[in-house]
């Protein structure tokens, strides 16, 4: 028997389209975007069998992934978010781990400093190579989870993904990148550069529904 369903990846956030047949993973699309993730698309997938035995391995680090009805891609900033920078709600400055660092130095960085995101940097060989990606508490919960160890590389629970915002965007596009990417966290780079000069994450945006 055929099936499709949604899946969603615990530490990226993406959520791609499975085909099974009998049950086992035969086909996979994606990652998706927002607007793709709709059952009334299964049929029109491209499915490709590349890889499906690495899905079908990996299955306990995807979550069944079902799409609310009705919910459509946004079209408007909402008014909420009107006049509002990402500059104006971000953190300025980024706590980083080196990509040597172990999940549990990562997980003492983030209790110490009372931050839910870290950007992993550099080379166990050469410090200069610069954003490797970012962790944040959840994708350390995941990695302990599904069974890592705390001396583990904090490279297993990386987020390779780079999304990003540049600090004078308007705060609604920092907001639909959470939601299109499911993440909670995005880098900011500066304006004239591509420098990380802050992160925002989901709790920044939900200050600015407060209001002013």
């Amino acid at each position: 028997m055929r099936e499709h369903e949604f899946w969603r990846d615990r530490a990226s956030g993406h959520v791609y389209a499975v085909e099974l047949v009998d049950g086992v993973v035969s086909g996979t699309c994606g990652p998706l975007e927002q607007h793709d993730i709709d059952e009334h698309f299964f049929a029109a997938f491209d499915y490709s069998s590349s890889d499906a035995a690495r899905f079908e391995a990996h299955r306990p680090e995807f979550d069944l992934h079902q799409p609310v009805p009705g919910l459509a891609p946004m079209s408007t900033d909402p008014p909420v978010f009107a006049d509002r920078r990402v500059s104006d709600v971000m953190h300025p400055g980024v706590l980083t781990c080196h990509s040597g660092s172990s999940l549990h130095e990562v997980a003492r960085t983030m209790v110490g400093h009372g931050v839910h995101a870290v950007v992993v940097w550099g080379d166990e060989g050469d410090d200069s190579i610069g954003f490797r990606g970012m962790i944040s508490d959840l994708d350390l919960l995941t990695a302990v989870m599904r069974g890592e160890s705390p001396a583990s590389s904090a490279l297993i629970a990386v987020q390779p993904a780079f999304h990003a915002v540049r600090a004078g965007d308007p705060l609604s596009k920092g907001a639909r990148l959470m939601v299109d990417h499911g993440t909670t966290h995005v880098v900011v780079l500066a304006d004239d550069r591509d420098r990380i000069v802050g992160v925002l994450s989901a709790l920044d945006v939900a200050r600015a529904l407060n209001p002013l």
